[in-house]
């Protein structure tokens, strides 16, 4: 109870807001999270694309800058090897026409650098400490561009070249021409061994490459030529994490350590940003290490024109879904005003209908489902006035029957002793013929008059009507015969009192008025199809097609009884009363061929009152 209570004192959602909540949940926040989800999603994706272009793009340029190196190896493997370059060190060593050999090594050492542009120069140390070089950007053998000016002192070079007999490269160390500009080496140096002694190292021979081919190669395969647009570079660093390539010069020969950060990827990152090479603080540092130079590859990758791009397509997206949700919003706000407009009119014409007044006239509605509940709500109270109405007649009728029933009820008792009085007196007077008569009537009234409105069954009816009809015969001096034939099955049935009487009594005032002898009435009872059927058949002289049609109307009228059929009026209203639109009632008749009264009833099962 406590539970049922509370159900009914909740406070009630209107639909227009369920439907609110239900567009906002459905739809809108799905719609935020799902753009949200996709966002972050596509930028993770982005990023994972961009690091795996990154890491190929550093394996391609690994393998470009081990094909560079392995090419000059193999040009410094063929000078460490070079029989008359080993002959003539060995002279030089001896002291033997030191002059005459200086000049042939250098011819020699030229003429090993002609036509490779990016090798600038070619040093040779000697056992005894004499050094011999080709510098092309001096153009001469006197003075070599960057050994003067060297921050590596020539010692360390020589011993750290004789102690292995692998090649050694340096990092890029600067240089000037003989005009003034500065340029950048990398140096490749390995010992110089005589063949037919392995352990005799004859001096060193040193390969200064111009450190603009490895820029070049590191980004080759990267839109260098955006540089200046701040896309994105590579550099490489040595095994001290010094600067050994890099687009701007001046930074070459840098330490990234210098900004105090052991994590060589933050290091990298804090250097470009304090040297402002990219203008934003959106970028991406990939390092790949190179375990046979022992160099470090760093590619740099500006993602700012690539995340504004995407944020600006999401820009779109959004304002895009942000137009659709108002645009369906918009919608579903006029679908939902005509919706609980013609909602609010129907509650208002129910209100309405309560208080019994005429209904208020609306639009019809557009929607199918609610023009549906109007055309229902119509018909629904198109059936109850007919309801009302039929009970306002039905309770008028009942009235006036009660009053002729009281009318006719003034003193039954006396009414009866009276016939009773007769009836004796007839005895006394041998007047058996109408004792008989007269005891019939005072049957057939005591019938007439007593729970009037209460079911009897077939049995006990047709007894009574086989006592009206023995009365007629008695009155008509046996006008007409007549036979009622009922099947065992439909004796227990009920029926309503004096149904049949109107029907009978038709036949015999109508049918048979100024006829022949031989007159007869049947009377058939029977279940058919959980139906009671009788039929009332006559061989009088029938009824015009007028006058057929007039009782025809009859039936379909309640309220225009027809002059001198008052009684079959009464019995068609009785019967609609009591069985509704599940009675059925035909009329048959023909001039001179009599007529027949059909009708088809529910069965009725139970105790007689």
């Amino acid at each position: 109870m406590r539970y049922l209570q509370y159900v009914r004192n909740k406070p009630l959602i209107s639909l227009k807001y369920i439907l609110i909540y239900i567009f906002l949940l459905l739809f809108i926040l799905p719609t935020i999270f799902i753009n949200s989800m996709s966002y972050y999603n596509n930028i993770n994706m982005v990023k994972q694309t961009m690091n795996n272009f990154a890491d190929q793009n550093l394996l391609q340029t690994q393998k470009s800058l081990q094909l560079i190196i392995s090419t000059y190896d193999y040009m410094l493997y063929q000078m460490y090897t070079d029989r008359q370059v080993i002959d003539i060190i060995d002279h030089i060593n001896k002291g033997e026409n030191i002059e005459e050999n200086s000049i042939a090594l250098t011819q020699a050492l030229r003429t090993f650098i002609y036509g490779q542009s990016y090798v600038q120069a070619v040093s040779v140390i000697t056992d005894n400490g004499k050094i011999f070089f080709f510098d092309r950007l001096k153009g001469y053998h006197t003075e070599n561009s960057w050994l003067k000016d060297s921050s590596i002192p020539i010692s360390h070079i020589y011993k750290q070249t004789l102690s292995s007999d692998k090649n050694n490269i340096f990092s890029t160390k600067s240089g000037m021409d003989f005009s003034g500009k500065i340029y950048y080496y990398c140096h490749i140096a390995h010992s110089i061994v005589d063949y037919k002694d392995t352990k005799q190292k004859k001096g060193i021979v040193i390969l200064s490459i111009n450190a603009d081919v490895l820029n070049k190669t590191s980004n080759a395969n990267l839109a260098f030529r955006s540089f200046k647009k701040n896309t994105g570079f590579c550099f490489i660093v040595d095994q001290n994490n010094n600067v050994v390539s890099f687009p701007k010069e001046e930074f070459i020969g840098k330490n990234l350590l210098s900004t105090n950060s052991e994590d060589i990827t933050k290091a990298c990152k804090d250097f470009i940003t304090k040297n402002k090479l990219m203008k934003s603080d959106n970028i991406d540092i990939q390092i790949l290490k190179d375990e046979m130079i022992g160099w470090k590859l760093v590619r740099v990758s500006d993602n700012e024109n690539i995340m504004n791009y995407i944020n600006k397509q999401y820009q779109i997206t959004a304002l895009i879904l942000v137009i659709v949700s108002i645009l369906l919003g918009l919608l579903i706000f006029f679908i939902n005003k005509h919706v609980f407009e013609s909602l609010n009119n129907l509650i208002k014409n129910m209100k309405i209908s309560e208080t019994g007044k005429v209904l208020l006239k609306n639009k019809r509605p557009i929607i199918k489902e609610i023009d549906s509940i109007y055309q229902n709500f119509d018909n629904m109270l198109q059936h109850i006035n007919m309801l009302i109405t039929r009970i306002k007649y039905i309770t008028k009728q009942q009235k006036d029957y009660e009053i002729k029933s009281l009318e006719m009820q003034i003193n039954p008792h006396f009414l009866y002793n009276s016939l009773d009085m007769i009836n004796w007196m007839s005895i006394d007077a041998g007047e058996y013929q109408i004792s008989d008569a007269i005891h019939s009537l005072a049957q057939i009234l005591r019938y007439s008059i007593t729970d009037i409105n209460m079911p009897v069954t077939i049995d006990k009816e047709v007894v009574w009507l086989e006592r009206y009809l023995h009365l007629q015969q008695m009155r008509f001096k046996g006008v007409f015969d007549y036979r009622i034939n009922i099947s065992p099955e439909a004796r227990s049935c009920l029926i309503y009192k004096m149904i049949l009487q109107p029907f009978v009594e038709n036949a015999i005032l109508h049918g048979f008025s100024g006829q022949r002898d031989h007159n007869k009435i049947q009377v058939e009872i029977y279940l058919q199809e959980n139906k009671l059927h009788i039929s009332i058949k006559d061989n009088g002289r029938g009824m015009p097609p007028e006058v057929l049609a007039k009782v025809k109307d009859l039936l379909k009228n309640r309220q225009v009884p027809l002059q001198g059929r008052i009684g079959l009026h009464n019995v068609f209203n009785r019967l609609r009363l009591y069985y509704e639109q599940a009675v059925t009632v035909t009329l048959e008749s023909q001039p001179e061929d009599g007529t027949l009264v059909w009708l088809s009833i529910p069965v009725i099962r139970g105790v007689e009152r």
